[in-house]
């Protein structure tokens, strides 16, 4: 939905919703599907989606800058 993308979300929207959408173009799935295929789960009864995972391994990232920035975050964190 594009409606969930960053740039079309305000910045309060942006904080409190969680996280946000990143758009990829066709080309940018293919090769992120390619060393970690997504995973889509639907409900059984409507068949609606229901959440999904796009992996994104560290070698294709440096081609996202939005998830390049989140790894490097993510490796400034401490785990409990």
């Amino acid at each position: 939905m594009k409606s969930n993308l960053r740039k079309n979300l305000s910045l309060d929207q942006q904080t409190s919703g969680g996280f946000l959408s990143i758009e990829y173009s066709y080309d940018v799935l293919r090769k992120m599907n390619q060393p970690a295929p997504s995973v889509i789960a639907t409900d059984t009864t409507s068949n609606k989606l229901v959440g999904y995972v796009l992996a994104s391994l560290p070698e294709i990232a440096v081609e996202l800058p939005d998830i390049a920035k989140l790894i490097l975050l993510i490796n400034t964190l401490d785990y409990k």
